[in-house]
């Protein structure tokens, strides 16, 4: 089992007790636990700061979505890849749910290619009810002129 450690070299707490299957994931979720497969790893691009992004398709038996991970993460990850991804938090990037680690989060690989999944759902493919909904709650949040 390699564990990846995060930028600031923080392992983290284990929050194994629980795992999240990806089909269950909403917008604005935090400190949830994924256990998944890497089904694709995307080309990084490149922020105004310097930093490294990509854009690294995941999916357990439930669906799949869409993990964006920077600098080293994107670097050592592969397809095929089994990995425990703690401490993670779900938000909303250009109308597309995704997966990020936290701060104190953790990636652990536990392997590679041995693991059931599906990639539908894709759950970073929003329904039209949910972006309504998330457009509603935007709209009561911002003040009246």
């Amino acid at each position: 089992m390699q564990q990846i450690s995060n930028p600031s070299g923080m392992a983290g707490r284990d929050n194994t007790s629980r795992f999240v299957m990806i089909r269950d994931l909403e917008p604005n979720q935090k400190n949830i636990n994924l256990h998944a497969i890497v089904l694709e790893v995307a080309k990084p691009t490149q922020t105004k700061d310097g930093h490294e992004v990509r854009t690294v398709k995941i999916a357990d038996k439930t669906g799949s979505i869409n993990l964006s991970v920077w600098n080293d993460y994107g670097a050592v990850l592969r397809e095929g890849d089994i990995l425990r991804l703690n401490g993670c938090f779900t938000h909303i990037w250009k109308n597309s749910l995704q997966v990020k680690i936290g701060n104190k989060g953790q990636i652990i690989k536990q392997g590679d290619f041995m693991m059931v999944f599906s990639e539908n759902p894709d759950m970073s493919i929003l329904s039209t009810e949910v972006m309504k909904e998330l457009q509603e709650q935007q709209a009561k949040k911002q003040p009246n002129p």
